[in-house]
């Protein structure tokens, strides 16, 4: 494919000037990949609905280009040729990210021949990985835990690093950060992360010497692979037609659409337990609203009936008095009796709630049972209230003709 360099002014014209589909087809990047790019060199957008105007000749509102010395003021695309099939169609997401990763990339996706100025996770597991003697089975040496997961042999750790901190560099650069954690090493892709590792594949040969413990012996092939652990399933890459290192585009590309879609699940199920939080919420706020509708209707009823039963000790204590008027018999000590009597009803009435001198406030908690007041041989109560010469309410307190 053709290289075309555009400069910042340039790449803001075409984006103005063709719509990003038209664009998608000229160049071998998908129309997200140019939008990123525009986005990286602080190009202004157009939105879709300019190009609407534009069809139908209304008048459009263009922004701008600012002076922004800090970014890029150049871009690489490539040109489409004319056997490419993917000029009949947008290409697929992989494809697209591909092409847009070569384009922006170019050289740094290239594994040197040398190791020069490698980074410090490179730096730190060479010395241990320099340092470690070869497996007795697989005849792989291994960085010790706590740096890059590579195991390979002695004649491939130059080349297992070179690979790593290309791969490393490139990545960091896009974005994404590789760290190690808990003896694996991680790339963490839009906050998900992947576990990942380069090693070398084993050959596997039937041990002829029978009293060997293993029926099976193991050699290094000089294959490299690079394997990413993604949600428990396994995605290999590994020498073949083409190297490990000509395939760092694809590598890349794959790594980041699983991410892109782990960040997508991982948003679905936040959403979906969002919901789900807020219908439990929902459900225990309305429990406990029932449950205050309960109470409230418990303390009304309670209410109700003390201001019931205090109404029926008035009306008895007025019949009582009228008795005892009608009968003639109506004493001093039976009239403080009724007095009594009613301020305890006033007393017990939720309406008046008056405080007695005694009894102070009306305390259900504090009421005793009247179960209580038959045990005649609890010393803790002055019986002497409900006494038979004291009580209004037994018959026999009244001299009935």
């Amino acid at each position: 494919m053709k290289e075309q360099t555009l400069s910042r002014e340039e790449l803001y014209n075409l984006v103005w000037s063709t719509p990003f589909t038209a664009l998608a087809k000229k160049y071998a990047i998908s129309d997200s990949g140019l939008r990123k790019i525009c986005i990286k060199m602080d190009v202004p957008l157009p939105t879709t609905s300019h190009w609407v105007k534009v069809k139908y000749n209304k008048a459009v509102k263009i922004i701008e280009l600012s002076k922004n010395q800090k970014v890029d003021n150049e871009v690489t695309l490539f040109l489409r040729e004319e056997s490419d099939p993917g000029i009949k169609g947008l290409p697929s997401p992989f494809m697209a990210l591909m092409q847009e990763i070569i384009a922006k990339e170019g050289n740094n996706l290239k594994v040197p021949e040398r190791l020069t100025n490698p980074c410090d996770l490179i730096i730190r597991t060479k010395k241990s990985i320099s340092e470690d003697r070869p497996d007795y089975s697989t005849h792989l040496v291994r960085a010790s835990y706590g740096e890059l997961n590579i195991e390979v042999s002695q004649d491939n750790i130059g080349r297992a690093l070179r690979f790593m901190d290309t791969f490393i560099k490139v990545m960091e650069s896009r974005g994404h950060q590789i760290y190690n954690e808990d003896r694996f090493t991680y790339l963490q892709i839009q906050g998900e992360k992947i576990r990942i590792r380069c090693s070398e594949k084993l050959n596997r040969s039937t041990n002829l010497d029978k009293s060997t413990y293993s029926e099976y012996s193991f050699s290094p092939s000089g294959i490299l692979v690079f394997s990413a652990v993604i949600e428990w399933h396994t995605i290999s890459w590994k020498d073949g037609t083409s190297s490990l290192e000509e395939q760092l585009p694809k590598i890349i590309g794959k790594l980041e659409i699983k991410g892109e879609e782990l960040r997508k699940e991982t948003l679905e199920r936040e959403l979906y337990w969002a919901k789900q939080r807020k219908k439990d919420n929902r459900k225990k706020l309305k429990e406990k609203r029932k449950q205050k509708e309960y109470a409230d209707f418990l303390y009304l009823f309670k209410e109700f009936n003390r201001w019931r039963e205090a109404e029926i000790i008035r009306e008895f204590i007025n019949i009582k008095e009228m008795v005892a008027i009608r009968n003639n018999n109506l004493t001093e000590k039976m009239k403080k009796q009724f007095l009594w009597a009613r301020s305890k009803a006033d007393w017990y009435d939720p309406l008046i709630s008056s405080k007695d001198k005694l009894l102070g406030l009306y305390d259900e908690d504090a009421l005793p049972s009247l179960k209580d007041f038959k045990k005649e041989d609890n010393d803790n109560y002055n019986w002497s209230f409900y006494s038979e010469d004291y009580n209004p309410f037994k018959k026999s307190f009244y001299n009935r003709r």
